[in-house]
């Protein structure tokens, strides 16, 4: 095991759930799959992470290793086994080149978070304390304040509670306001376009002159938390769970629920319950909203056991996945019944006042899932770009072709696709290149592949230009509800590229510079991609 490097920052569990992240590296081979293998008395749990993220910091510690640098992960999931009788953790995986390997955690991790702490659990937390402290003046060192920021936040983010409010004081502070109209919005706390979305909707509800009462979950603590929004108040508090809003709307009814997304909340099947709870107790107007498709299944991007676009099988097939599926969040759900959680979300639905979905795909697949689901209460309202300044940009270089990819490329937004056209690139031994404006969870050749890092939004156009990307791919391989990227790529009148799935195909079969992929092999997106830059730029 001489040629692993690794660390975990944070490994913590609550009840049934856990939550970890750190980075691995092997120095000579790619890691395939990494789980945190669980050990009981009778039986052992895994729970998959989410392996590939940049680590600038470990490529500066390291940067005599490639690998370095994509050496970041991710774990978080649910076990159905008693964690308090767990006899180990590990680290276990596969290389890409077929060997095996697992790592042992050292006693107290992961920390109990309902528990005090002990004294395996303190000497853990000093450790990494002490590592945050070295890595800390070494970043200082070097003039990288920003990713000694980066740092501070993976490391304390773990750590940032807010006080635990009771009933009757957020009754108390929501009466003070007067407000006009009570809402509760139900959202996540992870970022990206839906997060967008729900604060728009909040902004607009306090405009005039409700208070909002946002129900969300900290994944880094694992626990449940209330934020209260109105005119004169901005107040925080943890809570016990989904209880207390029960209990909130006994006192003070709603007037109206918004459900973003439950993605990524431990228990996600009390979401549907309390919807449905709330519901019955005043009545109030339940909007339900489309940003992804967790309300058809746990794993929330569609995906099966293989990592693929499931396509909604027979219920049956459903079934046989969900039993050993680890994408996304699926986990979470601990029975593991699609008949189950297709009954749930189904009577949430059937309750709704309107149901909005993003885009004509993804209604389709809803009325999949639920055949018998009253179509008259959907309505299919695309975003806009409001956010973002839309104007022409022009490439500054198309002699030959340069790709472009934009966001956060994790693994369901085509990291894998991005690779292996890469490697492809390589085979055929083309000057291509590719440009990733954003972060890209996968290691590739630096003489092919250039990842930016996070930008400012307005800043795209000038990075576009800088970089001398002239043609862009999509490479999402679930079914996108819409996507904010390919709505700005068209805005600014860049040629697009995108596979067959989802919501972006409906726009680019209209687009004059779009393409759509049925073909997801590596050679053949790239010739898709040689053809669509030379009818753009090169054809008379």
């Amino acid at each position: 095991m001489e040629k692993f490097h690794w660390r975990v920052h944070s490994l913590v569990r609550r009840t049934n759930t856990i939550f970890g992240f750190g980075w691995l590296f092997h120095e000579d081979s790619e890691i395939a799959v990494l789980s945190l293998l669980l050990s009981f008395s009778a039986r052992t749990c895994a729970i998959r992470a989410e392996h590939g993220k940049a680590r600038t910091d470990v490529q500066q510690a390291y940067p005599c290793h490639r690998l370095a640098l994509n050496s970041g992960f991710i774990l978080y999931g649910g076990c159905p086994t008693d964690l308090g009788d767990m006899t180990g953790a590990d680290l276990v995986g596969t290389l890409e080149n077929g060997d095996a390997f697992e790592l042992q955690l050292p006693a107290g991790c992961p920390r109990d978070l309902d528990q005090p702490a002990t004294e395996a659990s303190r000497k853990w937390l000093l450790l990494q304390a002490g590592m945050m402290l070295k890595r800390g003046w070494g970043l200082v060192r070097q003039g990288q304040l920003s990713n000694l920021v980066d740092q501070a936040r993976r490391f304390l983010g773990q750590r940032g509670t807010f006080p635990h409010g009771s009933v009757s004081e957020v009754i108390a502070e929501v009466m003070s306001v007067t407000p006009a109209r009570i809402v509760l919005v139900i959202d996540h706390d992870l970022g990206g376009g839906a997060n967008q979305y729900s604060s728009a909707l909040v902004a607009e509800k306090i405009r005039r002159g409700a208070a909002v009462l946002l129900l969300s979950y900290k994944v880094h603590t694992l626990s449940h938390v209330l934020l209260l929004s109105s005119r004169k108040a901005n107040r925080r508090y943890t809570i016990h769970g989904t209880e207390f809003i029960l209990d909130l709307a006994r006192e003070i009814p709603l007037d109206e629920i918004t459900y973003n997304t439950a993605v990524s909340f431990a228990k996600p099947e009390e979401i549907p319950q309390l919807i449905a709870k709330l519901k019955r107790i005043g009545n109030p107007r339940l909007t339900m909203l489309l940003h992804e498709y967790f309300m058809l299944c746990p794993s929330h991007f569609l995906l099966n056991d293989q990592g693929e676009f499931c396509g909604l099988p027979e219920r049956g097939r459903c079934q046989t996945c969900l039993d050993t599926n680890q994408q996304g969040y699926a986990t979470l759900f601990l029975a593991r019944n699609m008949q189950q959680w297709r009954a749930l979300w189904g009577s949430a639905l059937s309750l709704a006042d309107e149901i909005v979905t993003f885009s004509n795909s993804s209604g389709m697949l809803l009325s999949r899932a639920y055949p018998g689901l009253d179509l008259s209460r959907v309505s299919v309202t695309p975003h806009t770009a409001k956010h973002v300044r839309l104007q022409p940009v022009q490439a500054a270089y198309v002699a030959s072709l340069r790709i472009g990819v934009v966001g956060h490329i994790a693994y369901h937004k085509g990291a894998k696709i991005v690779r292996e056209l890469a490697r492809e690139i390589l085979r055929r031994k083309s000057d291509i290149k590719i440009v990733v404006f954003g972060t890209l969870d996968a290691s590739c050749d630096p003489a092919v592949v250039q990842v930016t890092g996070s930008y400012k939004q307005a800043r795209l156009p000038a990075l576009i230009r800088e970089r001398g990307a002239n043609t862009f791919l999509f490479p999402s391989i679930c079914p996108e509800t819409f996507s904010y990227v390919v709505q700005e790529l068209m805005g600014f009148g860049l040629p697009v590229a995108c596979l067959d799935l989802g919501a972006p195909p409906e726009r680019l079969r209209d687009y004059s510079k779009g393409q759509v992929l049925a073909d997801h092999s590596a050679a053949s997106v790239l010739d898709a991609l040689i053809d669509l830059h030379r009818r753009v730029y090169l054809s008379d």
